[in-house]
């Protein structure tokens, strides 16, 4: 009954929402009940027994509890409105053993907690023009390291920024295979041990890049870890013929329904310098 109540719920959903249906629902509300109450085999649960259970449970945080609340509170209510149009629901439909005074109070806390991170984002806001600067600082200097060890041959010391490195010899793998070929190994400076060069620009490079997306778009995390190079295409304005990219987002809402994506991020910053395009 689960599995079916949730496969209805899923198009209506987003991803994160139906993964935290199946963890308050199965997890902290169902499985529960079975480990107090072996024999229950159905929701029609004595309101002793949901009252011990709620007991059990309101141990966690105020906001854990008030979205478990709501959760089974919603189950209980769209079974008794399915089972007006479907028998197999009608066997499932019992009364809710949950009041309204259980969930009362849900509301000043969102209020509060939203307080809480608009205050938060007042407090952070200065300091984004630092992130960016810094993350693009780190890029370059990755880059600049990146190009020092590659000019030095295997084995050979180099220096940079007054430091001096080594870059390590490396077996080659193939026959046809240049020595060393695809990455830069160094020892030196911070690095006691053999560190990737070739790995640390990568890893700027994307942390570059995904700082100045959430900067320039707004997006979501779990939309922008969707982002393919599909989602990127060039709009030109008819009066002045000036090309733009645009970004092309699936909203989270639309992600088990009908894809209506909406185009966002049309500033021209957002075009990737061409240094790195061989990221693509």
């Amino acid at each position: 009954m689960l599995v079916r109540y949730l496969q209805i719920r899923e198009p209506s959903v987003d991803y994160s929402t139906l993964r935290w249906m199946v963890y308050e629902l199965v997890k902290n509300f169902w499985l529960d009940i079975e480990s107090h109450n072996p024999e229950a085999n159905s929701l029609r649960i004595s309101f002793e027994e949901g009252r011990a259970w709620l007991n059990r449970f309101t141990h966690g945080s105020i906001s854990t509890k008030h979205r478990t609340l709501f959760m089974v509170r919603g189950l209980y209510l769209d079974i008794a409105s399915w089972a007006t149009e479907d028998a197999y629901w009608a066997q499932w439909a019992a009364p809710s053993f949950l009041t309204r005074e259980d969930t009362s109070g849900a509301t000043k806390h969102k209020r509060r907690t939203q307080a809480r991170i608009h205050q938060r984002i007042r407090d952070l806001s200065p300091l984004l023009p630092k992130l960016l600067t810094s993350a693009a600082q780190e890029l370059k200097d990755a880059q600049a390291l990146l190009a020092a060890g590659r000019a030095a041959e295997q084995g050979q010391q180099f220096e940079h920024q007054g430091i001096t490195y080594r870059r390590c010899e490396m077996r080659r793998r193939t026959i046809n295979a240049p020595r060393g070929s695809g990455r830069v190994w160094v020892v030196g400076g911070p690095y006691e041990r053999r560190f990737d060069l070739t790995q640390l620009e990568d890893n700027c490079f994307w942390s570059w890049a995904l700082i100045n997306t959430l900067n320039e778009t707004g997006v979501r995390i779990e939309e922008l870890v969707e982002i393919t190079t599909h989602a990127f295409s060039i709009y030109r304005l008819p009066e002045t013929g000036e090309a733009l990219p645009l970004l092309q987002i699936v909203p989270l809402e639309n992600r088990q329904g009908t894809f209506t994506p909406h185009l966002s991020g049309t500033r021209p910053r957002l075009r990737a310098r061409q240094e790195t395009n061989r990221h693509r």
